[in-house]
């Protein structure tokens, strides 16, 4: 309506009207006009490029993206950071809040390095390294999501760049929990992470991404144990060499697990690491070198199935001490086990190769892990209440460039 029609009606102070059964007073005032607009300060809209980069390089919930890009204007570097701190804080408040419930699921994790593998013009892995963990959490489900089941292999990748100093003579060793807790953390293995990005000259430490996981998926979550395959001394020979002065011993490391996701290398409901003792390579010639390295490889993962599928007691009747494994099956010796893949017993398998191509392989050493299952020496990392020292991060990056997981 008009101005001018209201205006008709201010000079009406009081009009009667009547009906048959009363009479009824009606007041008309004045009509006060009201825009039809109301001004305001313009809101901020995240940037819809932003918000998607933030929330791949994140995980964080698009609710939360997109507080953090309004917050700080569409500031990337800002939201990022932001996002981060609160992260952290929540984390923290809740591994707190969760420390006290039981973790009986969760995934073994094996990352081994690559025998053989170049870098640079002309060196390569002269031998290879693995580690097995296993990390725990509360249900299935979340073992099964894929920030859990990346941290585990970042754990098992971050402790291939540890050693474990111990007075055991066994080359596959436990690792100090407060080492791993304090140490880095390294980037998951392959190129497709959905891990969160934060900044390579100062990654979390494995403590601080243990609690920051607690807060995103809302459950406990335990590292259980850890060990690696440690040389000592003889793991001088294994970072660089020169391909033409490979040693005559090499130590190879198969790992395997089973019971994972498709399509996951690393993870699963059970684990193994092998390792091998490799002699006579260095007589062959460089081109047919190569090939013997890829056959190694493989043979050494296909021990590792063995073990984790026959589950041997020990390698071979040498093992057999004092009469202590004098219960021991003939079949839960692993040289007296038929082969998975076939061509007679484990033994015999190794006999074939050393005749066919010049290279006797003996095994060392073998470790089995299936999570919750009861297992010795065992400590539960856990939440850990007071905050750890930050380990040096120089050899962090040293040993980063040169080493690549298989």
């Amino acid at each position: 309506m008009s101005q001018k029609f209201f205006a008709s009606f201010r000079h009406i102070s009081q009009a009667t009207f009547a009906t048959p059964l009363e009479k009824i007073q009606i007041t008309f005032k004045p009509y006060r006009y009201f825009p039809s607009r109301l001004y305001s300060t313009p809101q901020i809209k995240p940037n819809l490029k932003l918000l998607s980069q933030l929330r791949q390089e994140t995980q964080v919930s698009i609710i939360k993206a997109k507080e953090a890009l309004i917050k700080h204007n569409n500031d990337y570097d800002k939201a990022i950071a932001w996002l981060l701190e609160d992260s952290k804080n929540s984390g923290v408040a809740k591994a707190h809040k969760l420390k006290e419930r039981i973790t009986k699921e969760g995934l073994v994790g094996v990352v081994v390095t690559k025998f053989g593998e170049r870098f640079g013009e002309e060196r390569i892995l002269n031998g290879s390294r693995g580690a097995i963990v296993e990390v725990n959490c509360e249900t299935d489900f979340v073992s099964r999501n894929s920030l859990f089941r990346q941290f585990v292999t970042q754990i098992a990748s971050t402790c291939l760049l540890l050693s474990s100093k111990t007075s055991s003579t066994s080359m596959i060793q436990p690792i100090s929990p407060k080492t791993l807790l304090s140490t880095p953390l390294l980037p998951y293995p392959l190129s497709n992470s959905t891990m969160p990005v934060t900044n390579p000259l100062t990654p979390p430490t494995v403590h601080e991404s243990l609690v920051g996981l607690i807060g995103k998926l809302g459950e406990n979550i335990s590292l259980r144990r850890a060990e690696i395959v440690n040389f000592g001394d003889e793991g001088n020979n294994l970072l660089a060499l020169d391909g033409q002065k490979i040693s005559d011993r090499i130590l190879v490391t198969g790992g395997y697990v089973h019971g994972g996701i498709d399509g996951d290398p690393y993870t699963g409901k059970i684990g193994g690491l092998v390792l091998i003792e490799v002699i006579g390579l260095k007589a062959h010639d460089q081109s047919k070198r190569l090939d013997l390295i890829e056959k190694i490889n493989k043979l050494s993962r296909n021990i590792a199935m063995q073990v984790v599928g026959f589950n041997p007691k020990i390698i071979d009747k040498k093992n057999i001490l004092n009469g202590n494994d004098k219960n021991i099956e003939d079949d839960e010796i692993l040289l007296n086990q038929d082969f998975m893949i076939g061509g007679g017993s484990v033994e015999q398998v190794l006999v074939n190769f050393e005749k066919e191509s010049g290279i006797k392989i003996n095994i060392l050493e073998f470790q089995r892990w299936e999570n919750g299952e009861e297992a010795e020496n065992v400590d539960d990392l856990g939440f850990v209440n007071e905050t750890v020292d930050a380990a040096g991060l120089s050899n962090f990056r040293k040993l980063f460039r040169i080493l690549k997981l298989s």
